[in-house]
Formats: structure tokens, sequence, C-alpha cells
């Protein structure tokens, strides 16, 4: 079920990115930064719900939610601050040099590659940060009697 929400609303923010490019080009900024901030609040949202979730199961403390929840919405804006700017500076590039499919083309390539290594060098750095926190995880390291954990 979630697999298949997470590709419908994968499928859905594609064409509300795509299709305002087509159909009404000056709207286009406007539509991009709807999108971005839907984007964001969604993740923030998951972000945190997983965290809620984990920290009501017993799997960490209070502070260890507050720095989950951090992390994980700092590593958002990271990735996706690194994808905007690699993107938009090798669309420009592209575009100027070869058209606009190209450019599209090259933005798209650049984002997703510079995001795909924002995101592996913050998970390097969350990992080393992570255990540092005393208060991340449970004191006594035991998952809670009802949990997936402890069944096996």
């Amino acid at each position: 079920m979630a697999r298949s929400l997470s590709l419908a609303l994968f499928i859905l923010f594609l064409l509300a990115g795509i299709l305002p490019l087509v159909l009404w080009p000056e709207h286009a900024r406007l539509v991009g930064s709807v999108i971005l901030s839907a984007s964001l609040a969604l993740g923030a949202t998951l972000a945190a719900r997983k965290h809620i979730r984990l920290h009501r199961q017993g799997f960490s403390t209070r502070k260890g939610m507050a720095l989950g929840i951090t992390l994980d919405i700092l590593g958002l804006l990271l990735v996706m601050a690194a994808a905007m700017l690699a993107g938009g500076y090798a669309g420009q590039l592209a575009a100027s040099w070869g058209g606009e499919i190209p450019g599209l083309l090259a933005g798209f390539a650049t984002g997703l590659s510079a995001a795909w290594l924002a995101r592996r060098l913050w998970e390097k750095f969350t990992t080393a940060i992570r255990p540092l926190s005393p208060s991340s995880t449970r004191r006594d390291n035991n998952p809670p009697a009802g949990s997936e954990l402890a069944r096996g």
C-alpha cells in the first residue's frame, strides 16, 4: 500500500512539474514553487511520523526523537538544495549551448547525481554523529516486549 502510494505521488509530482512547462510556460516558476513546498512539507511530515512512531514504541528517547527529526529534515533540505543548484546551473549552461531539450536533460541528470551524492555524504555524516548522542537510543538497548524486533 505504501509503495503504491509513493509511486502514485511520484507520478503526480512528475506530471505536475512537466505539464506546466508545456501548457503554461509563464506559470512554470509558480507551479515549481508550489511543488517544491509540497515536497518539503511531505518529506518533513514523513520524517516526523517515523521518529514519533519509534519513540512511542520505546526505541528512542525524546532527545533521540528530536535529533532524528532534525537530522532527517536537514538532510532533506541539503539533498533538495544540491539537486536544485547543480541541476539548475547545468541546465542553464546546456540550454545556452544546445537548446531547451538538452538543457532539461542535463539539468535532470546533474540534479539527480548531485542529490544522490549529497544523500550519500549526509548518510555518512549522520551515521558518524548519531552514536555520539547519549540520548538517541533506549537506555537498556532491548526492544519493547510487544514490538516486531522482540518477536524475532
